[in-house]
């Protein structure tokens, strides 16, 4: 799944977000969970493409609240 030409910053992202949406119920926070889900499929895309999924997910992040768990290297 992940590409080479992915950056490690994406990575963590992804995996921040996903961390701190666990102790969420599963009806909670849909627009982040959608752009979460979109990072993951873009992720086997261009750099591109994954660049704008992780700013929309960054963008809804701020607007619902939630803070992304801090990493300091993808699991």
């Amino acid at each position: 799944m992940w590409r080479t030409s992915i950056s490690a910053e994406h990575v963590r992202i992804f995996f921040a977000t996903d961390a701190a949406l666990r102790p969420a119920r599963s009806d909670e926070h849909g627009q982040v969970r959608s752009c979460l889900a979109e990072l993951q499929a873009a992720m086997d895309g261009s750099p591109g493409a994954v660049s704008a999924a992780a700013a929309r997910l960054a963008e809804a992040c701020a607007e619902a609240g939630v803070v992304p768990t801090p990493l300091t290297s993808p699991p």
